[in-house]
């Protein structure tokens, strides 16, 4: 797979596949072009050296590997269901407000036109202060236009209190109607508690050929108590976006926009709404694996453990060189590393190889 032409931020650079991490460049810079080139192909053959080491089983230092996933296909799970909930929550909203907008379009719309002409008209009377030089004709031109900043009008008024009024009752219904998820989290937390155990099983199994004990009820609590979390961070995105619409209502008006313009900022909250959806799944999803794995494995008897990220464009940049598994980056439960343990940094995709250096130390089932 060769070194592909790619762009970050603005700025070009270079990347190993479709799918590496792009190394940018300063145009115009032969040294840095050249640094920029390098790193990609360096990514290249470490991606490849990963890959053949996971068939052998082997890490860099000829050590038996046992190999940890990221969950995937359950954070992709949770995030669609999370995504559906932020839309359903937002069209519903504007659903709700469509009929009192459509009503009150003329009178909006008409508040923001005259509130145009005012602001030009400003422009115009400020341009002609500038250009008098008495100080006395300041006060004649103020007298020509006694506003200076409307304040809203008793209709514009009783509109915001309507709508604001329809972003209530919205807000009431969907928290009444809305599943919690709880059901779900729960069961995808099951699911995630059963596949981090089978698979770190399995591996001790396949290289040291023992058959490790471990109790199905270990995380019951761990996991309830995530739910719980997830619960309460999802419903803080329901109210923070009827929060928003309520201040976009209220500034909106008040600044004059129109009903097209007001229209727009609902989009932008809901689109910030999809962001914070993101962030939440994706730190929950790793916060969730990186505490099963530590039970898991602590259960056990593993006391370290070895930091690997996930190697693709999405691994930040203190985690980057963090694949090697040499000795520096060789952590022990009980202290963990300077960033905590995999998976508690924000978003943080990375997974715990348990480093088994004794395998006689291992509870088995027959210990």
């Amino acid at each position: 797979m060769p070194v592909q032409a790619c762009q970050h931020q603005g700025r070009p650079g270079f990347r190993w596949g479709p799918t590496g991490k792009c190394y940018t460049y300063t145009p115009g810079d032969p040294t840095s072009r050249a640094r920029a080139y390098e790193q990609a192909t360096l990514q290249g053959r470490a991606i490849q050296a990963r890959r053949r080491q996971e068939r052998q089983h082997l890490d860099r230092q000829g050590r038996p590997r046992l190999g940890v996933r990221y969950p995937d296909v359950i954070e992709a799970r949770y995030m669609a269901w999370a995504q559906r909930r932020v839309k359903d929550t937002h069209t519903l909203t504007m659903r709700r407000l469509k009929a009192p907008l459509e009503q009150a379009a003329p009178v909006i719309n008409e508040a923001a036109r005259q509130d145009r002409a005012d602001a030009a008209e400003l422009v115009e009377l400020r341009r002609e202060l500038v250009t008098l030089q008495a100080v006395r004709d300041s006060k004649a031109i103020r007298d020509r236009r006694p506003w200076l900043r409307r304040d809203q009008t008793p209709e514009i008024e009783a509109i915001t209190r309507r709508l604001i009024r329809v972003v209530d009752t919205t807000e009431r219904v969907f928290g009444n109607q809305a599943p919690s998820g709880a059901a779900m989290l729960a069961k995808e937390a099951a699911a995630m508690d059963v596949g981090a155990t089978a698979h770190l099983n399995r591996s001790v199994k396949r290289v040291y050929g023992i058959d490790v004990a471990q109790d199905p009820r270990l995380n019951q609590a761990l996991r309830a108590q995530w739910v719980q979390d997830n619960v309460d961070l999802i419903t803080t995105i329901d109210s923070r976006y009827f929060d928003d619409i309520r201040k976009v209502i209220t500034e909106g008006l008040d600044e004059g926009v129109n009903t097209r313009e007001l229209t727009a900022l609902f989009g932008e909250r809901f689109r910030v709404s999809q962001s914070r959806a993101r962030l939440i799944v994706r730190d929950q999803i790793g916060k969730l694996n990186g505490q099963l794995n530590q039970a898991r494995q602590t259960e056990i008897g593993v006391t370290h453990y070895i930091w690997r990220n996930s190697e693709d464009e999405r691994v930040r940049d203190e985690h980057e060189p963090w694949p090697a598994g040499v000795a520096d980056h060789r952590w022990s439960w009980a202290d963990g590393s300077p960033e905590g343990h995999p998976g508690e940094p924000i978003q943080c995709r990375c997974v715990a190889e348990p480093f088994i250096s004794d395998p006689s130390q291992l509870r088995t089932r027959t210990s």
